[in-house]
């Protein structure tokens, strides 16, 4: 998996933008050296042939390393055999782009030393199942490092020869330079398991997939005694494994991408052939206007979603806590996406080859509803329910192991979506969330997430909530009522909680004043974030016709990678609160009107339908999803 547009960072022989699998490790002291200079984990996976327990028992130092590399999102697996690793039910569907094998050891016996021909044999057998295994594992170029002393009796390991017979090369052999910080080699065997031993006359040995090019094409006596090498049955590979081994192991997912290298390419040109991607039969609406970043490449984007755009969703999970979720209430998106895309049959597939993401249906709002005690508090339910999910998708299908969840998502309207999914570190760091409360300060990444509107579905009703008097019969300056939480409210309602007629806001809505109507009468209704950063009260105001005031910190708005939340709406800083009143007066009435109709015309792209339509909020949040994916190369 590559991110696109990510920073990458390297070190030594790797990089933050390879994919690295880790094997025999001791102390995890090597991959927690890497993580830390990447700053970030989600690359790696790093694994024992120990359980956990033994690491923990036989390596002391292990602990700050591994809580080190789970808190930068590095998979950790133990008990992983590396003879037998490409049939590990975790890792038998990835591919990586470096194998990192540092100081093979078979075992120590106190009866056989280093020299013991018996001893040698035995690392040679487990070198030589390493290296076929690691064949089968890696990407298209893709290298096996193993570190090894190349002194006596260690040479006589002849580890080139062990990897030639599992058709991979040596590329380089470079003298192995212990620069990185914090690593500490150890023996791994007997009471002195976490002592380190001397690194002299250690060297990393590269080695690749035997191909074609791999050979000197200036030399023909080379070339000849290749290619008799390369066909010769007796090491185990012909021609036709030949031709199994260079061909792609997943050919659906290399049709996906080249789908969606293609979608990319269309998106970013100024001239495309439009009868290719044509809007359906009937379909009038042309986005366009200063409510769009760009309406062009908007439509452009559409148009190929439309055409292309394929979801699978597990089936795994049942109701309530699966594949269901409320509809009338203020996370009630979550249950209308999920019963929208449980009937849809436009981007929803059976068939989970073609699909370009995969849906989690996991309702964080049911979890809670169901499981969490308000007495105990226990907010690990929410850990045990998800991790065990994905636990059974990635065991029981190749997709989530082959792309560490990167085109995978989830949707949450709770507060505590972003929480749920702390707890599998490839869902927090790979895999696409989409949130109503979307803090930059809680690691919300617009590059992978995404940001969903809350809508409040009093009654579960979608028809009748839009409209709202004409700018000319709008009375009131400014409108809110709501409640005294969250950090910014108790500021608003110290400054202006009702005394101003022009301004009017309330804790609680005097008797006979009615909510919408308020909203309807009002020029501007202003919509603070509360608990947390996402407000009903946007969409309200939108509904109503009226120019939102936002007030929020770190809060990244619905679809603002395609909607201009500046030509229809006003932000306003906390700071800037005594002056709200000022603020609007200030705004020209001309300018007003053009924000006022610029509300009308986005309202549509909030607008909940049943069933959807094309541009409202249901094809809007599936958008979102289709730009993330266009992000990520697999």
């Amino acid at each position: 998996m590559k991110t696109m547009n990510k920073k990458e960072r390297s070190t030594q022989h790797y990089s933050s933008s390879q994919k690295i699998l880790f094997v025999g490790e001791g102390d995890f002291s090597f991959s927690a050296c890497l993580a830390r200079q990447f700053g970030s984990a989600v690359n790696m996976v790093a694994t024992s042939l120990d359980p956990e327990e033994m690491v923990y028992t036989k390596h002391w130092s292990c602990e700050t390393h591994l809580e080190e590399l789970k808190r930068l999102g590095c998979l950790v697996l133990h008990e992983v055999d590396v003879k037998e690793m490409s049939r590990h039910p975790t890792l038998i569907h990835m591919e990586f782009d470096f194998i990192v094998f540092n100081f093979p050891h078979a075992g120590h016996f106190p009866w056989l030393c280093e020299r013991n021909v018996q001893l040698i044999k035995m690392h040679r057998k487990l070198l030589k199942a390493f290296f076929e295994s690691a064949s089968e594992m890696l990407s298209s170029g893709g290298e096996v490092h193993v570190t090894h002393r190349d002194d006596f009796p260690y040479n006589r390991w002849k580890v080139e020869k062990l990897a030639k017979g599992a058709g991979l090369y040596l590329k380089e052999k470079v003298e192995f330079q212990k620069d990185y910080p914090g690593y500490h080699n150890k023996r791994g065997g007997g009471i002195k398991s976490n002592k380190t031993f001397p690194l002299k006359d250690s060297y990393t040995f590269k080695f690749s997939v035997i191909t074609w090019e791999s050979k000197d094409d200036d030399d023909e006596d080379n070339d000849a005694m290749r290619q008799k090498e390369f066909m010769n049955p007796g090491n185990g590979l012909n021609e036709k494994s030949v031709r199994e081994r260079l061909r792609p192991r997943d050919a659906e997912l290399e049709r996906v991408e080249a789908g969606l290298a293609r979608a990319r390419a269309l998106i970013r040109e100024g001239t495309t052939n439009w009868s290719s991607i044509s809007a359906p039969v009937g379909a009038d609406y042309v986005p366009q206007g200063d409510i769009y970043r760009n309406a062009t490449a908007f439509h452009r984007s559409y148009l190929l979603m439309e055409k292309l755009f394929k979801i699978f969703i597990y089936k795994e999970g049942e109701p309530p806590l699966f594949h269901n979720g409320p509809c009338k209430s203020i996370y009630s998106i979550e249950g209308v996406f999920f019963s929208l895309m449980e009937g849809d049959t436009h981007f929803r597939t059976q068939d989970p080859d073609e699909a370009h993401v995969y849906f989690l249906p996991f309702s964080v709002v049911m979890i809670i509803h169901h499981l969490f005690d308000p007495i105990v508090r226990d907010k690990y339910v929410m850990k045990h329910v998800v991790s065990d999910y994905v636990k059974v998708i990635s065991q029981k299908y190749r997709y989530w192991n082959r792309s560490l969840g990167a085109d995978h998502f989830m949707l949450s309207c709770h507060d505590w979506g972003p929480r749920a999914t702390w707890y599998v570190p490839q869902l927090y760091y790979n895999s696409i969330r989409l949130l109503c409360n979307a803090n930059t300060s809680e690691c919300f990444n617009p590059r992978k997430d995404a940001s969903i509107p809350e809508i409040n579905l009093i009654d579960g009703e979608t028809i009748g909530l839009t409209g709202g008097l004409p700018p000319s019969k709008r009375t009131i300056l400014a409108f809110f009522a709501g409640g005294l939480h969250g950090r910014i409210r108790p500021a608003l309602l110290q400054h202006w909680k009702e005394k101003d007629e022009q301004v009017q806001v309330y804790e609680t809505l005097p008797e006979g004043l009615s909510y919408p109507d308020l909203m309807k009468k009002s020029k501007y209704c202003i919509c603070p974030s509360g608990h947390e950063v996402a407000s009903p009260r946007i969409v309200e105001a939108i509904y109503a016709e009226c120019v939102p005031v936002l007030i929020s910190q770190h809060y990244v708005l619905p679809f603002s990678d395609v909607l201009d939340w500046g030509s229809f709406s006003i932000q306003v800083s906390v700071n800037e609160i005594p002056n709200l009143k000022k603020i609007l007066l200030g705004i020209p009435q001309d300018r007003y009107i053009r924000m006022q109709e610029r509300v009308k015309q986005v309202q549509q792209h909030f607008v909940v339908n049943n069933p959807p339509k094309r541009f409202d909020v249901f094809h809007m949040i599936i958008h979102s999803i289709w730009l993330r994916r266009l992000n990520v190369a697999i």
